[in-house]
């Protein structure tokens, strides 16, 4: 036992006289300019694992606070339907909403109609190959240098007539067809209702106290989710910069290294 003892210290003897001296002398050995560029380097590893930490914690408070406005904005939508449920049927909106999809239903319906019999009628389809012929001498006016400048601008007074005439048939034909001119009628007359229907239940939504209260969470929660991403992208540029500063110093510090190893050789 004694004689293990004994060699266990003179191999820690042996190991203390081969290695410390040595890294002494590795120390000793580094120009101040290296040992400088190790520090520097050293700070900035520091800074960067502080900097990653704090975006860490930035990034889970932005997502906590992006999660907290969606239930909140999800909150208030429930209770403003909530109050649609129990009022919109109460005052009529229901009824008059479905009136005017029927009635919008009617007008293009009737428009279709109108448009299908427009495409088979000669002159409708003349007024079609007309304007197509007029949409591309109009597209090259300009460029015709054999025109006067008042010849060009009497000859786009003249296809500018031409490229509306299609248009003016449809309309014309709409104007005289009185299935479209009622629906269109009773669809402006329901389309008025439903928006002061909608305006009176919107004054039931303001007053309602759940909704009330979910529309103050709902803006708190907005205000908190705009604070965090704020202060998230500012992590995400502090990060930015000392991941940067990192690299930077690296080269740094490899340059310095370089320089001295040369210094030694010469």
């Amino acid at each position: 036992m004694k004689s293990f003892l004994k060699l266990a210290a003179i191999i820690c003897l042996l190991a203390a006289d081969a290695c410390g001296p040595t890294q002494a002398a590795n120390t000793k050995n580094n120009s101040p300019k290296v040992q400088d560029a190790k520090k520097q380097l050293d700070a900035a590893q520091d800074k960067l694992r502080t900097e990653r930490q704090e975006y860490d914690k930035a990034k889970k408070a932005n997502d906590q606070a992006n999660a907290a406005q969606q239930a909140a904005a999800a909150e208030l939508a429930k209770a403003r339907q909530g109050v649609y449920d129990r009022h919109a049927g109460k005052i009529g909106l229901t009824a008059a909403a479905a009136e005017r999809d029927a009635a919008r239903q009617q007008v293009n319906s009737s428009r279709k109609g109108l448009q299908d019999e427009l495409k088979r009628d000669p002159a409708y389809q003349n007024a079609g190959k007309s304007a197509d012929v007029a949409r591309e001498r109009f597209s090259g006016l300009n460029d015709d240098k054999s025109l006067t400048e008042e010849k060009r601008q009497q000859l786009s007074t003249e296809l500018a007539v031409t490229l509306r005439r299609p248009a003016e048939m449809e309309r014309e034909r709409e104007a005289r067809d009185t299935v479209l001119q009622d629906a269109m009628s009773r669809f402006s007359a329901t389309d008025r209702k439903v928006n002061e229907l909608q305006a009176q239940l919107q004054k039931e939504m303001d007053a309602d106290p759940a909704v009330k209260a979910a529309s103050e969470k709902a803006k708190d929660a907005a205000d908190r989710a705009a604070k965090a991403r704020a202060a998230f992208a500012r992590e995400q540029q502090q990060l930015n910069s000392a991941q940067a500063a990192v690299s930077r110093e690296q080269q740094q510090y490899q340059q310095a290294e370089n320089s001295s190893k040369k210094k030694k050789k010469g």
